[in-house]
């Protein structure tokens, strides 16, 4: 749930594309996850025709027969495969290690080995055997860890400006609120800033350059605040910024510092330099004041600068 009163008209863009694939979808375009399906079967049949030969050669107890059965995992961790194909596959697997084991088990081998080379070969193919599977184990990891990582990026990352989004941010506010109660923290404040004439730069340079100058805005605010600060973009044209353990004086200098750098920053739209500013409502939160209320005041203190002429820091009372 998102707080302060925009948060109940603001609409939310749509999200990025990337948000509506799952994360199958996400896994088989890892570079640690791709093998085609023709290639997974073909080297079934490889694998299968070399156990059956190397079995046949050295006998059962030689351990060659292990690999057939060790493909296991290479079928249900693949995500390529659909459903059908790899139930097939496993279908396949199990046929031809109980066919293998029916010809073979109870055959004499046809190169005599000692009992002790078979005892060396067979622990070498198990030790090979745990090795694959291992390989397999830790490259399903590793494709699981990264589409992790991407889907909870996807989810905290606004994807035009790579700040985090509205979804975080309400995140962060919850965590400095609870931290508000429990700890009695110092003071902190909110800034509200608003991109002046967004919808006449939509209308007189298009939605791309109106992209263009959200990405430079953001990059200007980042720029203008201190280490520690947060900054997300809020919805639209709003970015919301986070100061804590802040008091009334220093929260005002970095209202000001950004503003004024915005001001000072020509972005290059339809061809020219046009000058950008901002209008930020400025709001100290209160002891024991929910965030949200302290939201609502940023947004009011927000729209009487706009009322007063825009371009300007407005504090809220």
């Amino acid at each position: 749930m998102g707080y302060g009163r925009r948060s109940l008209h603001a609409s939310h863009s749509a999200p990025p594309p990337e948000l509506s694939r799952n994360r199958f979808e996400l896994a088989r375009e890892h570079p640690h996850a791709r093998l085609r399906p023709s290639a997974q079967l073909t080297l079934l049949a490889a694998v299968a025709a070399l156990t059956a030969a190397a079995t046949a050669a050295f006998g059962w107890d030689a351990g060659f027969h292990l690999y057939l059965p060790g493909l296991l995992p290479l079928v249900f961790l693949s995500p390529n495969e659909s459903r059908p194909l790899r139930s097939a596959s496993a279908a396949w697997i199990a046929g031809a290690y109980l066919a293998l084991h029916a010809w073979l088990h109870a055959q004499p081998p046809r190169l005599a080995l000692d009992d002790d080379t078979v005892q060396v070969v067979a622990t070498a193919n198990i030790v090979c055997c745990f090795l694959v599977w291992g390989g397999l184990a830790y490259g399903h990891a590793r494709a699981v860890g990264a589409t992790r990582a991407a889907l909870e990026r996807m989810a905290s990352e606004d994807a035009l400006t790579g700040m985090p989004n509205r979804r975080w941010m309400d995140a962060t506010l919850a965590a400095v609120e609870g931290r508000r109660r429990s700890d009695n923290v110092p003071d902190s404040a909110l800034i509200l800033c608003d991109i002046d004439h967004f919808k006449a730069i939509n209308d007189r340079f298009g939605h791309a350059a109106g992209d263009a100058a959200l990405r430079a805005v953001a990059a200007t605010i980042r720029k203008s605040l201190r280490a520690g600060d947060q900054v997300a973009r809020w919805g639209g044209e709003e970015f919301l910024v986070l100061l804590e353990r802040t008091d009334e004086a220093e929260a005002r200098r970095v209202a000001e510092r950004i503003r004024k750098a915005v001001a000072e920053q020509p972005v290059t739209l339809g061809g020219s330099k046009q000058a950008l500013s901002l209008t930020l409502g400025l709001a100290l939160a209160r002891p024991d004041e929910p965030v949200a209320v302290s939201l609502t005041r940023a947004d009011d203190a927000l729209y009487r600068g706009k009322a007063n002429g825009r371009n300007q820091v407005a504090f809220a009372a």
